[in-house]
């Protein structure tokens, strides 16, 4: 059987395009997202009540350690829920109090125990339009599940039992992570690259590595975007910059963090995500897919950069790009293949 090595790189040339498709597509069909979700426990579900002040979500969600939960009616039961709290609403909220209290010259403290907003609650904050509330039955397979994130363009979806019940959330991460460990079902659409592909959205947003933390924050916020490439002076990309790096933030470290330069930010929050020479989140047009969703699984992150030879950024790959791809490559083959045999 096909598998990936220890670089990251593949594979064995088994069988035909044709056939792996077909391999994946009954994997992705037979696999359930309860099945996923159980290989998973440990993880702990946060769900908030929509009443409850953003202070509060933000502390559940930080002794945690995600940077997403649903958000219900009530805390008697998990059901009718009205959408998630994410990272992006965190975002806004964040570049909000910066922006208030500088346009009024008033600490940044003083508005974060104002009485307004220490009373802000989720449902005034979080903008459930940009994400949805998209449940999953626990019984759907891992197929529907990606259809249902590429179509929705949902991060995230509650996953619920017969009675309409969360019972644990499926991630865009956790569906990358499932193709990552069952690699010997794609192996001739991994061999595809990045180029051929015309995998990721071009051109991609930066920020010059001087830049205030707090300001690139806002270029995020002002593209409705959760990452951004960190540059240098010569357009090296040197790190990413994410919403998800908010979850390290505290009433200690905010106004500290949120006033270095950008560069200096991902160093205290991830000292070990920079490397001049060789980013971890890079990629060129010659890449292929397998290696793609290879890095993204084992380094957990959302993004990947594609960069020219001097490592300058041009494009970026996101998880649904990878999702979206894949399902599109299997589908069209499938049917292709369903077509010719009708035909002859």
């Amino acid at each position: 059987m096909a598998a990936l090595s220890s670089d990251n790189k593949l594979f064995r040339h088994d069988a035909s395009s044709s056939s792996d498709n077909k391999n994946l597509l009954d994997l992705l069909k037979s696999t359930k997202v309860q099945d996923l979700a159980q290989s998973q426990q440990g993880s702990q579900v946060v769900i908030l009540n929509k009443d409850e002040t953003i202070i509060s979500a933000l502390k559940k969600l930080m002794e945690v350690g995600v940077v997403s939960a649903p958000v219900v009616h009530t805390d008697e039961d998990h059901k009718e829920g009205v959408g998630l709290i994410d990272t992006l609403d965190i975002m806004a909220y964040i570049v909000e109090l910066f922006s208030d209290a500088e346009n009024r010259h008033h600490n940044l403290f003083d508005r974060l125990q104002g009485a307004q907003l220490a009373s802000m609650k989720i449902g005034n904050i979080s903008d459930f339009a940009h994400n949805p509330y998209t449940p999953i039955d626990m019984s759907k397979s891992l197929y529907d599940a990606c259809k249902l994130m590429v179509k929705t363009s949902s991060h995230r979806c509650p996953i619920v039992d017969n009675d309409g019940k969360i019972v644990s959330v499926l991630t865009q991460s956790a569906l990358v992570g499932f193709l990552a460990k069952n690699m010997n079902a794609t192996s001739e659409l991994c061999r595809a690259q990045v180029g051929e592909l015309h995998l990721g959205t071009r051109p991609v947003i930066t920020v010059p590595k001087t830049m205030r933390a707090i300001d690139a924050f806002k270029v995020m916020h002002e593209h409705k975007i959760s990452g951004l490439g960190v540059i240098d002076s010569s357009g090296i990309l040197i790190g990413n910059l994410s919403a998800r790096d908010l979850k390290h933030l505290d009433a200690n470290n905010l106004h500290s963090c949120m006033y270095t330069s950008a560069s200096s930010f991902i160093q205290r929050v991830r000292a070990n995500m920079i490397n001049i020479a060789h980013p971890a989140i890079s990629c060129t047009d010659e890449t292929e897919l397998g290696f793609v969703i290879g890095r993204l699984a084992t380094n957990r992150i959302h993004r990947l950069y594609i960069c020219d030879r001097e490592l300058r950024p041009v494009g970026v790959i996101s998880l649904r790009d990878v999702l979206g791809c894949v399902l599109d490559r299997i589908d069209t083959n499938t049917n292709t293949n369903e077509s010719s045999s009708s035909q002859s």
